[in-house]
């Protein structure tokens, strides 16, 4: 057996297996890792496949959201002795190669505390998610405005697309969709904040460990993202969108933010924009 190298969650909610198939191939290619699969739906066919595999299955009752079924993992993962640990979304997928690429970065620069590899749509298309800390502006129009040249603008600058991503760099805030984190860095900043229910608990995590770590862009590897956008069609989600920015916001500041300010101009300064 592989030295156990990696733990990973994944946070499930009433998808369908058919759906997981994609992730749980790249999971079963992993045989160095431990793996932690929380059912917030109770789905009996996915409690039967987790278990075959091997993995770790709770299922919690309730839809706890994703931060704290994240967080539920990792404490059943406290025993498991690993350096990093990976939050992955159900509708991620990624060779073993590209792993073992980003497995590498981390063992060779102690100082980064989460990566994110290049993540891109089915059909290839880059995602734009690397990202300044948000404004409640940026939040706002980029959700509500019209499409017109100032929208564009603002979310051109927010999303960092003036920049190539074409080389590794030092991100104020990376995606949660493929979140690789030195579990130091995770265990000091005590995992997700519980009390965003979905939706910008990504960014406050990422916001915390970048206070202490590098929050790396690494483009030298690939994973692929069947990104749905649920909040621009659910009134539901966006219900719970807003409610976490209101959330975020509170906590760290809505117009007056110095570290938000001095972050994203060194981030800026650093990428050439």
């Amino acid at each position: 057996m592989s030295e156990i190298r990696l733990s990973i969650s994944v946070v499930v909610y009433r998808t369908p297996l058919m759906q997981l198939n994609p992730l749980f191939t790249s999971l079963t290619a992993l045989a160095y890792a431990a793996i932690c699969v929380v059912d917030n739906g109770n789905d009996t066919q996915l409690r039967d496949y987790v278990n075959r595999q091997g993995w770790q299955y709770l299922c919690t009752g309730v839809n706890h959201g994703y931060g704290k079924g994240h967080n539920l993992a990792l404490s059943a993962l406290r025993d498991v002795d690993t350096p990093y640990h990976l939050v992955v979304n159900p509708d991620i997928s990624f060779d073993a190669g590209s792993m073992l690429r980003m497995l590498e970065y981390l063992d060779t620069h102690p100082e980064v505390g989460q990566l994110m590899p290049r993540i891109e749509y089915p059909d290839g298309r880059l995602q734009h998610l690397c990202k300044l800390l948000p404004t409640p502006l940026d939040l706002l129009f980029r959700r509500f405005l019209p499409d017109c040249a100032l929208k564009r603008k603002l979310r051109d600058r927010y999303e960092l697309r003036y920049w190539s991503y074409a080389s590794p760099a030092d991100i104020p805030v990376l995606s949660g969709c493929f979140m690789l984190l030195r579990r130091d860095a995770l265990q000091h900043c005590g995992g997700f904040d519980p009390r965003y229910f979905m939706y910008l608990e990504d960014t406050d995590l990422c916001r915390r460990i970048g206070m202490q770590w590098s929050t790396c862009y690494f483009p030298d590897a690939t994973a692929v993202h069947d990104y749905a956008k649920g909040s621009y069609r659910n009134p539901r989600l966006l219900a719970y969108h807003i409610m976490s920015a209101i959330r975020y916001f509170n906590r760290w500041g809505w117009f007056s933010d110095t570290y938000r300010r001095i972050r994203n101009k060194r981030a800026e300064h650093d990428l050439g924009l």
